[in-house]
């Protein structure tokens, strides 16, 4: 198993600079970019991890995502809802020759709260990170 980098979006905010030059890969589900909502950043690239709505690993995974050329040198980094499918996508990137990939921890939406509530304790959403909703 390849260890992987991993940041925080809150420290994505407090260096959005990090951002200018890297690729973003967010493989959640098309459910989730329509309705919840996609990060805003110069390089935001999509392709599912689990497809919706049979929630089974993307069998086209690896064939999305060489149609987008990304050099495996570059920063790339990878996010789903909460940092788990991104961990397990990256590690599969890895795999394939991606050197310079990052995990972030927290996902778009964030860990859940006492309530089991995403999106208020952490995240992308809830970091001040630009996004939009369709």
């Amino acid at each position: 198993m390849v260890l992987l980098k991993s940041i925080s979006t809150q420290v994505l905010s407090q260096q959005p600079h990090l951002l200018d030059s890297a690729h973003i890969l967010d493989v959640r589900t098309s459910a989730e970019w329509a309705y919840v909502g996609v990060p805003i950043a110069p390089r935001v690239h999509f392709v599912e991890w689990i497809v919706f709505p049979d929630y089974t690993i993307n069998q086209k995974f690896f064939e999305q995502l060489a149609s987008l050329s990304l050099p495996f040198d570059e920063a790339i980094f990878i996010i789903c809802r909460s940092g788990v499918r991104s961990r397990e996508a990256g590690q599969a990137m890895a795999g394939m020759g991606y050197v310079n990939l990052t995990n972030i921890s927290d996902g778009f939406e964030g860990n859940l709260n006492t309530e089991r509530q995403r999106g208020q304790i952490d995240g992308w959403k809830n970091s001040g990170l630009p996004w939009r909703q369709s």
